[in-house]
Formats: C-alpha cells, sequence, structure tokens
C-alpha cells in the first residue's frame, strides 16, 4: 500500500512540475511571437509608431451603426459595380471593331 501512495505521491509532484514548465514555456512562446511580429513590422512592414494602440476595453463607435447598414452598403456596392461594368463594355463596344483580330489565312 505505501509504494502505491508514493507513487501517487511522486506523480502529483511530477504533474505539477509539468505543469509549471508547460506555463513558463507557454509564456516563452506568447514574447517570442511579440518580438517575432514586432520584427516583421520592422523589416517588411509600417513602423510601430504609425500602428493604432488596439485596447481591447476600447468601445467601438461604429458598432451599433453596421449591422443596420449592411443591406444598405451592399446594394451600394452593387450598385457600383454594375455601373463599372455597365461603362466597361460601353467603351469595349466603341473600340471592338478596331481592335478585332482579323486571321489571314495564306
Amino acid at each position: 500500500m505505501q509504494t502505491i501512495e508514493s507513487l501517487n505521491a511522486s506523480i502529483q509532484t511530477l504533474s505539477e512540475s509539468h505543469k509549471k514548465e508547460v506555463d513558463s514555456l507557454n509564456a516563452r512562446i506568447k514574447e517570442l511571437t511579440a518580438q517575432v511580429a514586432w520584427l516583421n513590422r520592422q523589416l517588411f512592414g509600417r513602423k510601430s509608431e504609425k500602428l493604432p494602440i488596439i485596447n481591447p476595453n476600447q468601445l467601438d463607435l461604429f458598432a451599433a451603426m453596421l449591422p443596420e447598414n449592411v443591406q444598405q452598403i451592399s446594394e451600394a456596392r452593387d450598385e457600383a459595380v454594375g455601373e463599372i461594368r455597365g461603362r466597361f463594355w460601353e467603351i469595349r463596344g466603341r473600340f471592338s471593331d478596331h481592335f478585332r483580330y482579323h486571321r489571314t489565312v495564306p
């Protein structure tokens, strides 16, 4: 019986030490991920001074307006796309005779 209790105690001790090690490694991963992100911004992107500071407690000014305007925004987008496509086909129709490819067989 005593060996089972001592084994359970050693398992508990190992479990706690592994949990501490996992927590430590997760914190290190988080730190290194932030460092890589910062280095990528410095090397490839905008500098950190130009990036907005994201505060999770900051309220979104337009959050309440967005669900109401989704349909309106979608309709405006569809209208603009239709207008652009109409102009494209109109212009293409004017110049299609000039740029028609004629194949001649000798």
